[in-house]
């Protein structure tokens, strides 16, 4: 009889494309990795370089369409040597890149189970990097690739409803809705109120297409009496900082730290995602558990959170970012201090559930 291991007994290996808290997938596992390293025997990612500086690439090529981000190539050796050492009981794989793909090819030639995270559709923004032709040749690849992971895992897991029901659609049997953590500075660290007042107001992420940039600049542009910042990097940082150069009140800061970040949320009254596609949004959680008011569009996978509604303001196609801004200046300061005060309380909630969420994922597939 095969003997049944605890959580504290598990290694876990987690093979990701991204680089830590460089993109919301990335920030997903950091985060994930910092809370269960204390419950689980082991538990480390093998990334193009970890947290701690530590390289497993062995090269790199900028990616087309966005050239502020690369495509990176593991260091095979390197990365075979690391898994002798650990020994892992299972895999999972974030992303279906050359560093997902090294980490499913591994769990086969050694039989471990795989966890695959389907967090981002990349052959939808596959269709909008690209021109017609190209983008449905690579969509296409990507759907392929993402099938092949779907029949190889034990178990997929998506932080967004909508991203199970496409899994499902693409023959995913076993799928599970996860939740999201988030840094324990963002939870620890005291919180302020509010101003009686909205002045100011932060958007943070990747300066891309699908993030509905442009939404951003009307806005700022339709109301001068707001102080707008943006913080990140992409190919439309050039567009925002010629903006910021002619209108006062828009401020573009960069790429920041996750700490620095929370010192910037914690600076404005409102955080924003108007994105186009996106599967869940982990900024905006981390700004409700900041205790910030928080307005996204309904095509973020953090709307769809039923846990979480009474703390986001979400607008839709019959409205603009404008006039959802509008819309919550024109609350009442109890009004919107209420909102703040769910949202810290349902992102603390969500944190824990998810935490105790992956434990029971990663025990059941090493005990089916």
């Amino acid at each position: 009889m095969k003997t049944q291991l605890l959580p504290s007994d598990l290694r876990v290996v987690i093979f990701s494309d991204d680089l830590p808290n460089r993109s919301g997938v990335g920030s997903y596992y950091q985060d994930l990795v910092d809370h269960l390293q204390n419950q689980l025997a082991g538990i480390e990612t093998i990334c193009p370089i970890n947290k701690s500086g530590h390289q497993f690439k062995l090269w790199q090529i900028a990616l087309p369409g966005d050239p502020t981000r690369n495509i990176y190539f593991p260091n095979v050796p390197l990365i075979y040597k690391k898994l002798c050492a650990i020994k892992p009981h299972l895999i999972a794989v974030t992303t279906p890149g050359p560093f997902g793909l090294l980490g499913l090819l591994i769990s086969k030639k050694y039989r471990l189970p795989l966890c695959y995270g389907f967090h981002v559709q990349y052959d939808k923004l596959a269709e909008i990097y690209w021109n017609k032709l190209v983008g449905r040749l690579i969509s296409s690849i990507f759907r392929l690739l993402d099938k092949w992971f779907f029949q190889s895992s034990s178990i997929v897991v998506a932080n967004s409803s909508m991203i199970v029901n496409i899994a499902r659609r693409l023959g995913a049997q076993n799928v599970s809705l996860v939740g999201t953590p988030i840094p324990a500075l963002y939870i620890e660290k005291p919180v302020s109120k509010i101003g009686a007042e909205l002045e100011s107001i932060i958007f943070a992420g990747r300066l891309t297409a699908e993030k509905n940039i442009e939404s951003i600049l009307i806005a700022a542009g339709q109301m001068p009496q707001l102080k707008f910042s943006i913080a990140g990097d992409g190919p439309f940082r050039a567009e925002i900082q010629n903006y910021s150069a002619k209108h006062s009140n828009l401020d573009y800061l960069g790429w920041l730290s996750r700490e620095q970040l929370l010192s910037v949320i914690d600076n404005n009254d409102m955080l924003i995602l108007p994105s186009h596609n996106e599967t869940f949004g982990t900024i905006a959680l981390e700004a409700m558990a900041r205790q910030k008011l928080v307005i996204v569009s309904d095509k973020c996978g953090i709307a769809r959170w039923p846990a979480l509604s009474q703390g986001l303001i979400v607008y839709g196609d019959n409205e603009s970012l404008s006039d959802a801004i509008l819309r919550v200046s024109n609350m009442s300061q109890r009004h919107r201090e209420d909102i703040t005060y769910r949202a810290r309380e349902a992102a603390q909630t969500l944190n824990e559930e998810t935490i105790f969420q992956w434990l029971d994922i990663f025990s059941d597939i090493v005990n089916p």
